[in-house]
């Protein structure tokens, strides 16, 4: 039989497992939301949550694109594909994005992450 005294260190082992199922390249942004790239490609993925709309997936898309990527808070990010399964890791709902170098990405006013 287990004690008490166990359970802190099954939750270590649990946390760590969680942490080592991760990308080693992935990104947390500040809303909670993981970015990784998409191998091969200029692309990243942001990988939803539960109840995550639109503004969740741009924001953790621009937070990459600055913080990791380097990029100015004018850079233009564009959807390359609506919500939809992950192309990276497991889960069902995840959006791409790219940065768009040319500066020629319509405004993002109107576009839907379905």
């Amino acid at each position: 039989m287990q004690s008490f005294s166990d359970i802190p260190k099954i939750c270590l082992g649990v946390f760590m497992a969680m942490g080592l199922a991760q990308p080693a390249s992935a990104f947390n942004a500040i809303n909670n939301h993981r970015v990784n790239p998409v191998p091969g490609t200029a692309q990243f993925e942001v990988i939803g949550r539960p109840g995550s709309g639109p503004l969740e997936y741009w924001c953790a898309a621009a937070e990459y694109a600055r913080l990791e990527l380097g990029q100015p808070t004018r850079a233009q990010v564009m959807m390359v594909s609506p919500r939809g399964p992950s192309v990276t890791s497991g889960y069902r709902s995840a959006v791409v994005f790219q940065l768009d170098p040319a500066g020629t990405a319509p405004p993002a006013r109107g576009r839907a992450i379905r």
